[in-house]
């Protein structure tokens, strides 16, 4: 976790690492191609899950620019009432880690091709095309 902060985690109580296992299930199906996601901030929550299932598992390539976050958390965010003034706010409890040790909500997920929004399409397109010319 080489961009763990290391002064934030000093104060960390408690962590979890929560890993699911999902078994594929029996197709006859059979993909061998790439898949490519395009990502930028605008990503964030469930967007955000997907290209972090991507990145750690090596389902699709991600170009772009990192997501918004907010998609590693293990339950929504929870309401705080103020006692005195009845203020409501909305927050989430968890501090959520990228693999690398960076924080989701502050860095989201980071692409493997990063790219200006503007170009990631056409970035992917020439990768593309110069991986099925070698």
């Amino acid at each position: 976790m080489e961009n763990l902060n290391k002064e934030e985690a000093a104060s960390f109580k408690e962590s979890y690492d929560i890993e699911y296992t999902v078994e594929p299930k029996k197709s006859d199906f059979q993909f061998d191609g790439k898949i490519w996601v395009l990502i930028n901030r605008k990503c964030y929550s469930a967007s955000d899950a997907f290209a972090a299932f991507c990145k750690q598992t090596g389902f699709a390539i991600l170009m772009g620019e990192n997501t918004g976050g907010a998609g590693l958390l293990p339950i929504h965010p929870v309401y705080l009432k103020f006692p005195k003034s009845g203020m409501l706010i909305k927050y989430d409890m968890f501090y959520t880690l990228n693999l690398d040790g960076s924080n989701n909500a502050e860095t989201g997920t980071a692409p493997d091709y990063p790219v200006k929004q503007q170009y990631a399409l056409k970035a992917c397109l020439e990768i593309i095309e110069k991986s099925e010319k070698n």
